[in-house]
């Protein structure tokens, strides 16, 4: 099994709205989010994503980035929309498939509606928004060649802290 490391925004007995699962050995990151928004988890965001770039280029392998949204998890703002893009930018070696997982139908539509714009960038990396965890599984296994059963526990994972951390936190 891969090396793993979890990292969280925030600290203290702050609530943690950025939660992350890194599998170095099969270049997985699960990000989850969730209000209220921090803008510590965006500097979260962007110290996992160069982890999980780094694993994929030493294990040459493809990144696989799941990203669990919690309805009503704000948007970036402008600023880290461009952080975002520039840490994709800066990883042109790098190949990837990218599932976000909301229950919003307007966050998953957007998420179509730009991947349609984008259809023909040469350094587009596939992404799709799934409603359910399991179905955005059966297409990132498809897509990258890591196992379901793999999927499902980085998933898991961090789905199991963000309750742990729920429960000490009431």
């Amino acid at each position: 099994m891969g090396r793993h490391l979890d990292m969280m925004a925030g600290g203290g007995a702050q609530r943690r709205m950025f939660i992350s699962n890194l599998n170095e050995q099969e270049a997985i990151l699960v990000g989850r989010y969730e209000n209220p928004y921090d803008p510590a988890d965006y500097a979260a965001y962007l110290a996992a994503f160069a982890r999980v770039v780094a694993a994929a280029r030493t294990e040459r392998r493809s990144v696989v980035l799941i990203i669990d949204i919690q309805d009503g998890y704000p948007s970036p703002n402008a600023l880290q929309r461009k952080n975002i893009g520039e840490a994709w930018a800066n990883a042109t070696d790098v190949t990837g498939v990218i599932a976000i997982i909301s229950g919003s139908v307007f966050i998953r539509g957007i998420i179509t509606a730009i991947e349609w714009f984008l259809k023909n960038s040469p350094t587009r990396r596939e992404t799709r928004a799934y409603a359910r965890a399991s179905d955005a599984v059966l297409w990132l296994a498809d897509q990258s060649g890591v196992t379901t059963s793999e999927l499902h526990a980085a998933i898991e994972a961090v789905r199991t802290r963000r309750r742990a951390q729920h429960a000490t936190s009431t």
